[in-house]
């Protein structure tokens, strides 16, 4: 495979959560994913909580959002590629705009590993 067609697969996966959302494929009628250089970021419109009231949570590839505030509830999920780093997720919402911005950075797959220093002449 060349470089080219690597660079495609990649950007093809990166994107896959915009394209979905972008054609649809979701019930959430709230959610903004876009595709930042070294991370997706989610955004969800989700006025009247308190900022304690959110769960943000990863598993098997899912990203899941849960609030409960007095008197309504919010659950959902979006699937997300296997490029994402589950401990490097973040999560803060904004009561004066309503939006909970989920921020999921991606491995960079051309990253050097860093040098074991116990080898280090």
């Amino acid at each position: 495979m060349t470089d080219r067609s690597h660079a495609g697969a990649l950007l093809r996966a990166l994107s896959l959560p915009a394209r979905l959302l972008r054609a649809g494929l979701t019930e959430d009628e709230n959610a903004r994913v876009r595709v930042d250089p070294g991370a997706y970021v989610l955004e969800l419109d989700l006025p009247g909580y308190e900022a304690d009231a959110f769960d943000v949570s990863w598993g098997g590839g899912y990203l899941s959002v849960a609030a409960t505030g007095a008197d309504r509830s919010y659950e959902a999920s979006f699937q997300f590629p296997p490029v994402v780093r589950p401990d490097d997720i973040r999560a803060a919402y904004d009561a004066d705009t309503g939006v909970l911005t989920v921020t999921l950075p991606v491995h960079d797959r051309h990253a050097r590993p860093a040098a074991d220093p116990s080898t280090a002449d």
